[in-house]
């Protein structure tokens, strides 16, 4: 006789697909007033020839607020973009710390006065 998949097997696998799925993304935002710093371009791409920064760090849920008043790495000139990405990883962490600590990636390119 063969071996039956039971009807929880699919339902599982389908929740841990889109919880996969929906792990990585990003966001990013763009000041289209701004004039970013260019550096000799390097590839192709949204940051190509820009001058970019990247911030990897792990930070708790609750200390978002502080954590972009004490960040100021561009001075009077501001951001010409920044983007927030998560990882699986990040999910992961956030996950099993039941929410008390994430990993992100901050991108973001300074813009020139």
């Amino acid at each position: 006789m063969p071996h039956q998949i039971t009807p929880f097997f699919p339902k599982v696998l389908l929740i841990l697909a889109t919880t996969l799925l929906t792990a990585c993304y990003s966001v990013r935002v763009v000041n289209r007033d701004a004039i970013y710093r260019q550096v000799t371009p390097s590839g192709n791409g949204f940051y190509a020839d820009r001058e970019v920064h990247t911030l990897d760090t792990v930070i708790r849920s609750k200390s978002w607020q502080q954590f972009w008043l004490q960040e100021k790495p561009c001075g009077d000139c501001g951001f010409y973009s920044v983007e927030y990405l998560n990882t699986l990883g990040g999910s992961l962490r956030y996950f099993f710390t039941i929410g008390s600590r994430r990993t992100i990636r901050i991108k973001y390119v300074c813009a020139t006065k």
